[in-house]
């Protein structure tokens, strides 16, 4: 199975998270195993889990069956409860936050470098505090 990158557009503008191949949790924790910063974002937004049978993952809304998340999962504008991701989805977990489902080879090495380095970057200065300011705000947006 291809890595997947999702591209994120959130509070601190523009980046790639490489996706692994377990199960894991987006959302605004600092637990998430993908952070997606958001006044929006639930602790624990969504689960991906991978479907090695069919080469793809499977997200769902919440942290698990009986808890969705507080303002739900929408899926190429259309809100579901889980669905079985395919390359080009947009992921939407609220207002200006949109994750796009991708791997490097669609993506392009060069622009999928720039955003995980940008993601890398966002790491090591900024998950660590709280809401950005302008000025990381502007350093992060590419």
């Amino acid at each position: 199975m291809e890595p997947v990158i999702l591209v994120v557009h959130d509070t601190y503008g523009p980046r790639a998270l490489e996706v692994p191949l377990k199960p894991c949790t987006l959302g605004r924790s600092r637990n998430a195993d993908l952070r997606i910063v958001g006044a929006f974002i639930s602790r624990i937004h969504a689960l991906l889990t991978p479907d090695l049978s069919l080469g793809t993952y499977v997200i769902f809304d919440g942290k698990n069956a009986g808890s969705p998340s507080t303002n739900g999962l929408f899926i190429n504008r259309v809100q579901v409860r889980s669905h079985r991701l395919q390359l080009g989805d947009c992921i939407w977990l609220g207002p200006r936050v949109e994750l796009f489902w991708q791997n490097r080879s669609r993506l392009g090495k060069l622009e999928a470098d720039r955003l995980l380095g940008a993601s890398e970057r966002l790491n090591t200065v900024q998950l660590t505090q709280g809401v950005p300011t302008e000025s990381t705000q502007a350093t992060f947006s590419g």
